[in-house]
């Protein structure tokens, strides 16, 4: 008798689960019961659940830029259809915050603020009305230094199932798109905060990189970042339903070694510590460097010391130095308020209409004001606003909205 082998390519990750039907069919006809339990609990762990995907910025809003012209918003959107497929082939219902080029300002009833802020409203509305099983946000990066590349995942700090999402997405993504040493982080970003379900922020890659917007211009590349967030997502389930710890920090099996601690910094009178971004992309975070301020020594009043330390930063890392900056250089700073223990730092619009950066870019630039200005006046909290007004947002992930207070762990 003559045995025939046949051999089905189906391309990416619909193989899983077509091999899985496979054996399961196999599995009946042989009679092997332990096939059978083996693959049962599969449809079980993830059919029938609900996906919110959440393609970033549209409409007005165009998100990053890459040096050739690509835009955030075409890009994350592709990705967003890509995945939905994926989910849609594993029987998951799938909910898209914007299926075209539009924002979801219109959409979030009696919110404030400017269109950036009522769009993430609109989206956080969206999201509790559709009572899903998790959501996925879709962006991409940049940064003002090139050298900063790699997919990264983002959760709510103190949400537990959503750091669990996030860094079985990472691991996945880190595999399937080639080296990266980024892992995924806790980030305050609105949506992942107001949304009740495990929710994560997916930053597909910098359009700041010349290689890596040249990647995400490629439909093929997009591809592989869909399936590696699907695949993701699936070993989250499995993992949920069956007990198991996700690898920490995205680094599979390996536990990083506890931080070091910060330096403490012996400043000279008339010295001042500023906080701009990390040298390398191995450094994805804030570094300090100590510069003169002459106002520091000259003046009394503390709002001009304040101001004139601002400033400074505004201006950027100092000549020759190997640090990145952090907030737009054309952003004045239009007067600085000491109430209390609340410093406000009030900017004109060019803070925010000269933004160009992603969730971890914002991050970054926000906590450079507030640690740069809580080195000058310790215990403090400081309000960002523009024009006099609180609620603003640099890039729609972040709204300024009360008084921030120092983050140490956006330096490490």
């Amino acid at each position: 008798m003559s045995v025939r082998i046949y051999v089905v390519r189906i391309p990416g990750v619909a193989a899983v689960f077509a091999a899985a039907l496979l054996l399961l069919g196999v599995g009946v006809w042989l009679g092997g019961e332990k096939v059978w339990r083996a693959l049962t609990p599969l449809s079980g762990f993830v059919s029938g659940r609900t996906v919110i995907i959440d393609p970033g910025h549209g409409g007005p809003d165009p998100g990053c830029l890459s040096a050739a012209g690509l835009c955030e918003k075409e890009i994350v959107l592709d990705v967003a259809r890509r995945l939905e497929i994926y989910f849609q082939r594993a029987a998951v219902y799938t909910v898209l915050t914007r299926r075209e080029d539009r924002d979801l300002a219109d959409e979030a009833g009696e919110a404030g603020g400017g269109r950036k802020v009522r769009d993430l409203e609109g989206r956080i509305a969206l999201a509790r009305r559709s009572r899903g099983d998790l959501l996925l946000s879709i962006h991409a990066n940049a940064f003002p230094s090139p050298v900063w590349s790699g997919a990264q995942t983002f959760y709510y700090p103190g949400r537990e199932e959503s750091r669990r999402l996030a860094v079985l997405v990472q691991n996945v993504l880190v595999e399937r798109l080639g080296p990266n040493t980024r892992k995924a982080k806790a980030g305050e970003f609105r949506l992942l905060e107001k949304v009740p379900m495990p929710a994560v922020l997916v930053e597909i890659g910098f359009l700041s990189n010349p290689r890596e917007a040249e990647l995400l211009g490629r439909p093929e590349y997009r591809e592989r970042i869909a399936e590696a967030i699907f695949t993701g997502v699936v070993q989250y389930w499995l993992c949920q339903g069956q007990g198991g710890e996700p690898a920490v920090d995205g680094l599979a099996g390996v536990q990083p070694p506890p931080a070091a601690p910060l330096p403490q910094w012996r400043l000279k009178q008339g010295e001042a510590l500023l906080y701009f971004g990390g040298p390398t992309n191995l450094d994805d975070f804030l570094a300090p460097e100590v510069r003169a301020v002459p106002a520091l020594a000259q003046e009394k009043s503390l709002e001009k010391r304040i101001q004139a330390v601002v400033e400074e930063l505004l201006a950027g890392p100092g000549e020759g130095s190997i640090l990145s900056p952090t907030l737009p250089r054309r952003a004045r700073l239009r007067k600085v308020r000491v109430r209390g223990e609340v410093v406000q730092l009030d900017f004109d619009r060019a803070l925010v209409e000269s933004f160009h950066g992603g969730a971890r870019s914002e991050e970054l630039a926000v906590y450079s004001l507030v640690n740069t200005v809580t080195e000058l006046v310790p215990g403090c909290r400081v309000l960002i606003t523009v024009e006099g007004k609180a609620g603003a947002t640099l890039a729609g992930h972040m709204v300024l909205d009360r008084p921030l207070s120092r983050n140490e762990e956006v330096l490490r």
